[in-house]
């Protein structure tokens, strides 16, 4: 574990290899991770034109998002057999699929909070947009 001052974190750099090491398990399980640089109204350092520069890691989770459920009732149409796959059974093993992956995600956030208590994170959840994905997107900022 590094030794670090108080609020060291407030600085404009991230720790991706803290980071990696933090989501190591959920990286080799296939999620991604991404350092990018994004115009910023906080930043110190500046781009081209005076434009503020932010260093962020962006991490992508895969999560199931695929099966809906027809919660209307319609007499007279035949719903699916209890005895096989059905829709439902589908939801609920997306669902726990998601709980997992969500879980692994608290726990490295646990983790990065330890070493890092300052730093952001900005969650990109496909659904409030509006959007049909199947990824969940989290940014991290060093302040």
């Amino acid at each position: 574990m590094k030794i670090r001052k108080f609020n060291e974190s407030n600085n404009e750099e991230i720790d991706v290899e803290y980071i990696s090491h933090c989501f190591a398990d959920l990286l080799d399980a296939g999620a991604e991770l991404k350092e990018k640089e994004l115009i910023s109204p906080y930043g110190n350092r500046r781009g081209p034109g005076g434009t503020k520069i932010l260093k962020c890691v962006e991490l992508s989770f895969d999560i199931k998002m695929d099966v809906k459920l027809d919660t209307s009732f319609r007499p007279g149409v035949a719903g699916e057999f209890i005895s096989r796959r059905n829709k439902l059974s589908d939801y609920i093993d997306n669902y726990n699929y998601n709980n997992n992956i969500l879980q692994k995600i608290k726990i490295a956030f646990t983790q990065l909070s330890d070493e890092y208590p300052n730093y952001k994170l900005y969650p990109l959840i496909p659904s409030n947009f509006g959007i049909s994905s199947n990824k969940l997107e989290v940014r991290i900022y060093p302040f």
